[in-house]
């Protein structure tokens, strides 16, 4: 029997009045994640972690589960997987979050594909910005690792699974002597004395690099007491001895990260990040990351239709008829892999009177008159100040100038409701104003709040929109998100309020 089935939930069941559940996402250890539609904010996806009935049952069980959700609710980051509602009715207990569309370190990693050094250094970074974030809360992860850290199809990292997470002061759940993690991403301390500090997760962050960078793990052991006295006694090779084209300085980076000795760690997550950014690897990874990421996804899919034997349709030519090629396809080198290159006929072979020549010349010709138009097109935009004295300029150029604004909103409404963060924070400082309002009246603060993007909805107060405008209905930003029953968006936006309020 599925945990599905053991947990007495189907396919197409509504939880809580608002959720309706779509598929199984994933199992860890204390639940199951399941990808819900959100009724109440436009379908929109949500994952929802569902904890096993044995452990519903349990006092600690549930403490923990309940500690996840609240330590989650503490941070407020990019990188970090955003939470939403707990939920506690008829003996399921549960809590949503962000769904993040993509697959986790761990996932890359088993596909055994060499990551590039500046992707690694960019996931590291972005990485270690979210846990300080999680730091700045006061709360210590504790169980950082690859299965703990999402990549979506854009190329952003996201950290999940607070299970564990110990805020400072906060009561230990854990039983003497008892270790709570994953051995081999455990800090020295932790293995030996049981000690919890924000260093620990340092250390893990150490780990998780220079897996990346060499595909292995720095200590190996067949038992945990040998473990320990590898990684308090022995310090592993450093990683571009694995790899020629990882820097000497970058390793030093990891090793510094992994000291055994907590005061010769970096002593923040922080002061890691700015290292890692004094390799100048930004301007190389700021859209390859995501190009990467969607080729893992690519390939990914690719694999798994391989893996699928089809059966041809009757008719269908056999494999066999298929004369061969008489060339070998090109091959490209990625971070992922080998891509080939589909060959394309010669033009020659299928037309022998020769029409390709004359195409050519039709497009050249094509392209000179679109160039003269757009020469045209962009003079009326931005038109000198003798051209604006003439009235039909003029003319033009206001109906050219409210169609391309108009076009500028449209794309940042659609980017604010999608709950893209990137997007909208490089088209703010594009828009002609702030208080503009879609087809249906809304602000892109009321958008944010309909779909619950917490994040969007800070990056827009921290940019200063008005937060007491209102829809045609009357109805302001808080109004929204207390009908929809967002606490965490009331919070956020009562926050700005008396901030700025003198």
């Amino acid at each position: 029997m599925g945990r599905l089935q053991q947990l007495n939930i189907a396919a197409g069941q509504t939880i809580s009045g608002r959720y309706v559940v779509e598929r199984t996402v994933g199992t860890g250890s204390m639940g199951i994640v399941l990808r819900c539609r959100d009724l109440r904010a436009a379908g929109r996806p949500v994952a929802m972690k569902v904890l096993f009935g044995e452990l519903a049952q349990d006092e600690v069980g549930v403490a923990r589960f309940r500690n996840e959700v609240i330590a989650a609710h503490e941070v407020l980051h990019r990188n970090v997987v955003q939470p939403f509602d707990y939920i506690d009715e008829d003996g399921l207990i549960a809590y949503t979050m962000e769904f993040v569309d993509g697959t986790d370190l761990a996932g890359v990693l088993a596909a055994k594909e060499e990551i590039s050094v500046p992707t690694a250094v960019d996931w590291l970074t972005q990485m270690g910005r979210g846990i300080h974030a999680v730091h700045r809360a006061g709360i210590v992860h504790r169980d950082l690792k690859p299965e703990n850290v999402m990549l979506s199809v854009n190329g952003e990292l996201k950290i999940m699974d607070f299970g564990i997470a110990r805020a400072d002061g906060a009561r230990k759940l854990t039983a003497h002597g008892a270790l709570l993690g994953t051995l081999e991403y455990m800090s020295p301390e932790y293995l030996t004395d049981g000690k919890v500090h924000h260093l620990g997760d340092v250390y893990s962050l150490g780990v998780i690099g220079y897996e990346l960078l060499t595909g292995c793990l720095p200590h190996k052991a067949a038992n945990l007491i040998d473990l320990v006295r590898s990684k308090v006694n022995r310090v592993p090779e450093p990683p571009h001895v694995h790899r020629p084209d990882c820097p000497p300085v970058l390793s030093r980076i990891i090793l510094r990260a992994m000291h055994p000795d907590p005061a010769q760690r970096y002593q923040s997550a922080l002061d890691f990040c700015r290292d890692l950014e004094t390799l100048g690897y930004e301007n190389e990874f700021r859209v390859p990351t995501a190009e990467i990421a969607r080729r893992f996804f690519e390939a990914q899919r690719m694999r798994d239709t391989l893996d699928v034997e089809r059966e041809p349709d009757p008719g269908e030519p056999s494999p066999e008829a298929e004369p061969e090629s008489e060339h070998e396809p090109e091959t490209e080198s990625t971070d992922w892999g080998t891509r080939v290159a589909v060959e394309v006929p010669d033009a020659k072979k299928h037309n022998e009177r020769g029409t390709a020549p004359k195409r050519s010349k039709r497009f050249v010709l094509f392209a000179a008159v679109l160039t003269t138009l757009l020469g045209v097109l962009g003079a009326l935009v931005f038109p000198s100040d003798t051209l604006l004295q003439i009235p039909m300029v003029q003319r033009v150029h206001d109906e050219l100038t409210k169609w391309r604004d108009g076009a500028v909103a449209e794309s940042v409404f659609d980017s604010v409701s999608r709950c893209d963060y990137e997007a909208v924070a490089s088209k703010l400082p594009h828009l002609p104003q702030l208080s503009m309002t879609n087809s249906q009246g809304d602000t892109m603060l009321i958008v944010a709040v309909r779909h619950r993007c917490l994040a969007v909805a800070n990056l827009l107060l921290d940019y200063g929109v008005d937060v007491a405008a209102r829809t045609e209905a009357g109805e302001s930003a808080f109004d929204v998100a207390k009908q929809l029953g967002y606490e965490d968006l009331q919070s956020l936006i009562e926050h700005h309020q008396n901030v700025r309020t003198p």
